[in-house]
């Protein structure tokens, strides 16, 4: 028979009152027997009615989540685990460190709240950690997908039963849709190189035809930016352009004006 009660935290005003005080929101373990085994770790809960219930099954399925003896996962061993796992699969180092960052606040966040192990982080500890956020809308976005992806992670490793990230809802983000220069602008514009053009040295006459070329570009290929200022002559074969599809990296050409 298990025993349900609350590991209080060293900031819980009740810690001296012990196992009896259940009104507060520290974790919930069960310690004691399953079978002729005996079991004492978190229930990864907050929520009485709900940990009782997941106890209630643990004790007629006679099978705990985790092997007997085994401790439940920190959170830094799980986050160290995800991010092994992201450099195994060689994701671009831009998302690794927006990991490590997002691990970093996670740990602060952790240690200030006396959390240790990933079981004791349910959705209320989450919203709290999210409150901590100084990041926009879309930033903090983008930032709780990938915090939702670590449970996941977690979820998928049997480290926990349920994902409290997918209980916390998402930020609104309005977005203001992107419109092309309208035929006017363009014009303006090209004309605001040539009085570039004609208004400065040899060196400035040099890039103002370099700019001009590359609004033309930006103009009829679709590009970004970074992909016109990179884009290499080779890569343009009389009036086509040569690019690569992102999914397939097959060659495509795209026909430019003459």
């Amino acid at each position: 028979m298990l025993t349900t009660y609350r590991r209080h935290r060293k900031n819980c005003a009740h810690r001296n009152e012990g196992r009896k005080y259940r009104r507060c929101r520290c974790p919930i373990w069960a310690d004691g027997f399953v079978g002729d085994q005996e079991l004492r770790r978190a229930t990864g809960l907050r929520d009485w009615d709900k940990a009782q219930a997941l106890i209630r099954k643990w004790e007629a399925e006679r099978q705990p989540l985790a092997e007997p003896g085994a401790s439940p996962i920190t959170i830094s061993e799980a986050s160290q685990d995800l991010l092994r796992d992201a450099k195994t699969r060689n994701l671009k180092e831009k998302t690794i460190y927006k990991y490590q960052l997002l691990f970093r606040q996670l740990d602060e966040f952790a240690q200030a709240n006396g959390y240790r192990f990933l079981e004791e982080l349910d959705a209320p500890a989450l919203r709290k950690f999210r409150a901590t956020w100084k990041d926009g809308n879309l930033a903090a976005l983008k930032k709780l997908e990938r915090l939702r992806t670590f449970f996941r992670f977690a979820q998928g490793s049997k480290w926990i039963t349920e994902n409290p990230a997918a209980e916390v809802k998402s930020p609104k983000v309005h977005s203001r849709p992107t419109l092309p220069f309208t035929h006017d602008e363009v014009v303006r514009i090209l004309r605001a190189c040539d009085e570039l053009h004609q208004a400065r040295n040899a060196v400035g006459k040099a890039n103002a035809r370099r700019l001009r070329a590359l609004i033309l570009l930006l103009r009829y290929s679709g590009m970004r930016i970074g992909d016109s200022v990179s884009c290499a002559k080779e890569r343009l074969n009389g009036n086509k352009l040569l690019l690569y599809t992102q999914k397939t990296g097959v060659p495509v050409y795209c026909p430019l004006p003459d």
